[in-house]
């Protein structure tokens, strides 16, 4: 079996080495985390844990941290690579000896609110899991902002 996790961090510049704990302790291969709130953020890697970054937003004047962002830990016995990013999320392989790969993806979308940019986040995210249903397993995780407005 595998062990997979996913967070929303609300900001994880300081949280990651707690996070790096708790994956251990409990025996997760591969976390993934929405709302990092990081730019271009060095030093996450190390030894155990390899960190990928999807897409990421710059600092804005008006805001103490630099909106949304996603990435994913991964722990490094496992042969995983960073395989796509979009506009609102990353997909990782993971390779599964015992059988197909499995794509994570690692979401953040727009509040369901604003109805275009969430539905442009979909399509997006269908995209996607078309492109990859056929190759592997398909495991999303993610911020995806629910509203009862969304039609999907």
């Amino acid at each position: 079996y595998i062990v997979l996790g996913h967070w929303n961090a609300k900001a994880l510049a300081n949280k990651h080495t707690l996070l790096k704990e708790l994956m251990s302790r409990h025996g997760v291969c591969h976390c993934g985390v929405s709302e990092t709130h990081l730019y271009r953020a060095r030093g996450l890697s190390d030894k155990k844990w390899g960190w990928e970054a999807g897409p990421e937003h710059c600092p804005q004047l008006e805001h103490r941290l630099p909106p949304k962002g996603v990435g994913a830990f991964t722990d490094t016995r496992v042969r995983s690579s960073l395989v796509r990013t979009g506009k609102f999320s990353m997909w990782m392989r993971l390779e599964n000896p015992t059988g197909k790969p499995i794509f994570i993806a690692e979401c953040y979308m727009p509040h369901g609110s604003k109805l275009k940019e969430h539905r442009e986040a979909w399509d997006e995210m269908q995209q996607e899991v078309r492109d990859f249903c056929s190759v592997g397993h398909i495991v999303m995780c993610g911020d995806f902002h629910f509203s009862l407005q969304d039609e999907r």
